[in-house]
């Protein structure tokens, strides 16, 4: 594979089309809004203290009942506008790729158009990656409720080395699950989605056939994926230091309010302008896999289905 080219073409369709940043712009600042909610809920915290008047305790409680519904509502539309504005931008990719010519408004359209099985598809991943990461929460607590009541009911030394020992590996073993499950999902995700998008594929089946993507062109995969993870990396930590640079060393003197001074009226500046760079790079990132996609599952090729009716 020539990354080189392929970095180039994708950087050169998104720049030649620069409406495609907005497809990944919106959620970014749709998130805005959510994130204003948040800092609303931290807000009144601090007004629930030991000396507050029960009613008034009770008054916070239900703004912050309501803000929570608020801040859950607006996360999923943001998630639905989200899918539809990435189903959007690969459809054009691919499109233009192939000499057509493609629009905003028809970007949209195309993923309104998939967004039903983008989102079972997407439930189903991430709906299953969060199962497990209950279950994984609820081993470590019952690791560390029998250390405790171990370590606090007189057990003998042995004992509690015992119960260390299985507590480690337990702990241990669920965290590389965890990892391993995770990594999984976030290289299936982004072709089981273009299965969906590019070839017509259901459910099931984009998540098989994202599966076989990855497992036939795992190191191509990654390395194409190595410089946007290097550049993602170097933004993320000068946004990380122009917001909290300041209050870091507070931090890590364990000043509780060091943190929330960060989330000023400079952080939601900031905020803009780091989601309309991390746009332009998610464009741009999107494009490239989209032509890579098309290299890995053949020119044009459409992918066997887990359920065609002539293996019925």
């Amino acid at each position: 594979m020539d990354y080189t080219g392929m970095l180039s073409k994708g950087w050169s369709i998104t720049w030649r089309h620069k409406w495609m940043w907005l497809l990944t712009l919106i959620p970014a600042l749709a998130g805005l809004f959510s994130l204003g909610l948040s800092s609303m809920q931290q807000a009144m915290l601090p007004g629930m203290g030991a000396e507050t008047a029960p009613e008034e305790i009770f008054a916070q409680m239900g703004g912050l009942a309501l803000i929570n519904c608020l801040v859950f509502i607006v996360s999923v539309v943001i998630g639905i506008i989200g899918l539809a504005t990435r189903g959007g931008l690969i459809a054009a990719v691919d499109c233009i790729d192939r000499g057509e010519s493609y629009s905003f408004g028809r970007a949209f359209r195309a993923g309104g158009r998939k967004l039903l099985p983008l989102f079972g598809m997407s439930l189903l991943l991430i709906g299953g990656f969060l199962l497990l990461s209950i279950t994984v929460g609820m081993i470590l607590v019952v690791v560390f409720s029998i250390g405790a009541f171990a370590g606090g009911s007189g057990q003998s030394d042995s004992l509690w080395a015992g119960l260390g020992l299985v507590g480690i590996l337990g702990v241990c073993c669920a965290m590389i699950v965890f990892v391993v499950v995770a990594l999984i999902v976030n290289l299936i995700y982004p072709f089981a989605f273009r299965g969906i998008v590019l070839d017509d594929l259901g459910v099931i089946d984009s998540i098989g056939h994202g599966w076989r993507v990855v497992r036939e062109n795992l190191g191509e995969i990654i390395l194409l994926y190595l410089p946007f993870f290097v550049i993602s990396l170097l933004l993320g930590g000068l946004y990380a230091l122009f917001i909290f640079g300041s209050s870091f060393q507070k931090m890590m003197a364990g000043d509780p309010s060091a943190m929330m001074n960060g989330f000023g009226w400079e952080f939601f500046v900031l905020f803009i302008i780091w989601a309309f760079i991390s746009a332009i790079l998610s464009a741009w990132q999107s494009a490239t896999f989209t032509l890579g996609y098309r290299q890995w599952v053949g020119k044009r090729a459409q992918p066997e289905t887990l359920f065609a009716p002539e293996k019925l």
